[in-house]
């Protein structure tokens, strides 16, 4: 028969906490959403005296600018400047 080990009071603890700035990072989100930017400052401020860094990293890495090619040949690079100003 498998016994059920209890969980110590650090682990019911840290996953309070974990919980509670999962929470408060939701609501960081959704004030940022709506574009409420004195509420989401106010939610990031109380998190980072919780020692909680709120980096906003970029969700994917920049668009190339236009007229910019991926490629090295200089002749493909001209080919798709070239479409690009057809569209």
């Amino acid at each position: 028969m498998r016994q059920h080990k209890t969980p110590s009071a650090k682990t019911v603890l840290q996953r309070c906490v974990s919980k509670a700035v999962e929470q408060r990072l939701d609501a960081w989100v959704a004030a940022k959403r709506r574009r409420d930017w004195s509420t989401a400052d106010a939610i990031r401020d109380e998190l980072q005296q919780e020692g909680v860094s709120c980096e906003e990293a970029p969700a994917r890495p920049p668009l190339p600018f236009v007229g910019a090619s991926l490629s090295p040949d200089p002749a493909a690079a001209d080919e798709a400047r070239q479409r690009q100003a057809e569209l």
